[in-house]
């Protein structure tokens, strides 16, 4: 789904009044300059965690992919998730 057909006519003035803000980020291209379109969900969670108000701190999030992923696959998650983070100060606010 685009966010400029959200964001234009009565649709996107419904969503504003339900949203603070609305992020435009491409997830799809974040994770193919990493080289692993696999891992689009790690990226969102370093947006979701550089928003605030997230419950879990940045520190046990990475913690917790350590842990959890297999070592080949470490490395490639933490930098996705460190990019999904940055990402969110060069995005598009509506």
């Amino acid at each position: 789904m685009e966010i400029d057909s959200i964001s234009s006519g009565k649709k996107g003035e419904n969503l504003k009044l339900s949203v603070k803000n609305i992020y435009e980020i491409n997830v799809e291209k974040i994770a193919a300059e990493l080289g692993k379109s696999v891992i689009q969900n790690v990226v969102l969670l370093g947006i979701l965690a550089a928003i605030g108000g997230f419950p879990v701190e940045r520190k046990y999030i990475i913690e917790s992919i350590k842990e959890n992923f297999s070592p080949k696959f470490i490395n490639s998650n933490i930098k996705a998730f460190e990019k999904g983070c940055e990402s969110l100060s060069l995005c598009k606010v509506y």
